[in-house]
């Protein structure tokens, strides 16, 4: 079942679960959705376990939009000059873990143009503030696990640092 934990965000296990539960009920009045409901079924089973997994002690895996709109205090990272000098423009990709209380406990960049931007994008998401990911059912609040994604371009001469996280909440919110 890791495969699914690491597939499943938060937010979308909620989603998910009212979606499968409404198919499911609607499956099994109609007589003809058996394959359907026992699918729904293993798939909300698989969910579920994102939120109780043995192995990660309460750890969840959420999606970038997820995890972004649960930032409270985000900085940007800062467009290395060196960085800037050398013309590297790029993605870099960070994995975070994070606390119960929302504090940053792990950081690693998985993907970065260069050494610069890595170490950039490494100190300014250290101080980072989230809110606590807290489940409906119990108040129970995880510690939870996900990815940020930054842009490092230059637009009409000058260096720019987009957070992919902050604009697909923000159309989100539109």
């Amino acid at each position: 079942m890791n495969g699914c934990r690491n597939r499943v965000g938060f937010s979308e296990l909620v989603i998910c679960a009212g979606a499968l539960f409404r198919g499911l009920t609607s499956a099994l009045r109609s007589k003809k959705g058996v394959a359907y409901a026992l699918l729904a079924s293993v798939t909300l089973s698989c969910a579920a376990n994102v939120l109780y997994a043995g192995s990660d002690a309460d750890i969840i895996t959420v999606g970038v939009g997820v995890f972004r709109g649960h930032a409270t205090m985000a900085e940007l990272p800062v467009y290395p000059p060196s960085a800037i000098a050398s013309g590297h423009v790029g993605v870099a990709v960070v994995e975070l873990q994070v606390s119960e209380a929302g504090k940053v406990t792990r950081v690693q960049v998985l993907e970065a143009p260069d050494q610069a931007i890595s170490s950039a994008v490494d100190a300014a998401v250290k101080r980072w503030i989230f809110q606590p990911f807290v489940a409906t059912q119990g108040k129970k609040a995880f510690a939870a696990r996900g990815r940020l994604i930054f842009y490092f371009r230059v637009a009409e001469g000058k260096p720019l640092v987009v957070d992919a996280g902050a604009e697909a909440v923000a159309r989100h919110r539109k």
